[in-house]
Order: structure tokens, then C-alpha cells, then sequence
């Protein structure tokens, strides 16, 4: 579970980053210019991706915590 729980704050760490990135640079991506919207697709494809792996630490501790009580 230490091992885990690394991971799940190292991932929520560049969550938080990302998304203080597009707070602060892609305010209104539709105004970009073409190679400021790739920049801006790519940073949604981190968010998707860091929101993904957050998602399977969840799914780990629930499957972990049911096998611990039975």
C-alpha cells in the first residue's frame, strides 16, 4: 500500500500542475492559434491521463479493502 499511495500523490501532484496550467494559459483555447491548440490537446491528454491513473488507485484501495475485510 506505501508503494501505492506514492504513486496516487506523485499523480495528483501533476494533476494539480496541469490543471494550474490550463487555468492559467488556455483561458479560451477556441482563440489559440493552431499550434497553441495542439499544446492545449495535449494538456488535456495529460489531465485524462492523470485523472485515469487516480482512478485505478481508487480501484486498487476499494478491491484491496474488501479483500482485507473478508
Amino acid at each position: 500500500m506505501a508503494e501505492l499511495e506514492h504513486h496516487q500523490k506523485a499523480h495528483e501532484k501533476k494533476l494539480s500542475t496541469y490543471k494550474e496550467l490550463e487555468q492559467r494559459y488556455f483561458q479560451n483555447p477556441q482563440e489559440l492559434p493552431e499550434s497553441g491548440k495542439f499544446q492545449y490537446l495535449t494538456l488535456l491528454n495529460g489531465i485524462s491521463y492523470e485523472t485515469h491513473w487516480l482512478a485505478w488507485c481508487n480501484q486498487v484501495r476499494e478491491l484491496l479493502k474488501q479483500t482485507i475485510e473478508n
